[in-house]
């Protein structure tokens, strides 16, 4: 199970694609870009990305991270206000708020890895968080 901070697994996976001898190139795969999501067998699975990477010829993997900020959370409380209008005690804003206890960590991580027909990737995530992405960036 992964830590509520990614931040030592993305060191991790810096080192391992260094001593798998690959380039990282710093980049994000949007969700319109045609692409293969990679299926987490554990939470090491990430290598066996690498590994595939490596052996496939590819030269550089990418690779995206995301740190919460507290403007996030302001920005989700002040959008969970105004749709909840006029119950502000909504649900919705207690969750929003709890988060702020995560503010600097790393809550996502993405690789990438270019090929002729399409881009795979693999998002590690925290213990506990679920995709509930619906096409935009987390």
């Amino acid at each position: 199970m992964l830590a509520d901070n990614l931040h030592v697994l993305k060191d991790d996976m810096i080192a391992f694609i260094a001593g798998n001898g690959l380039r990282r190139f710093t980049a994000y795969v949007p969700e319109d870009v045609p692409s293969v999501i990679f299926e987490e067998e554990s939470s090491e699975s990430w290598k066996d990305f690498v590994e595939h990477a490596k052996a496939s010829g590819a030269q550089f993997v990418t690779m995206s991270d995301v740190i919460l900020e507290k403007e996030d959370i302001q920005l989700l409380v002040e959008q969970l206000r105004s749709q909840n209008f006029p119950d502000e005690d909504a649900s919705g804003v207690d969750d929003a708020q709890f988060l702020a206890k995560h503010v600097g960590k790393v809550g996502y991580l993405q690789l990438g890895l270019r090929t002729r027909a399409s881009c795979s990737s693999t998002r590690p995530r925290p213990s506990g968080m679920t995709d509930t992405s619906s096409g935009s960036r987390p």
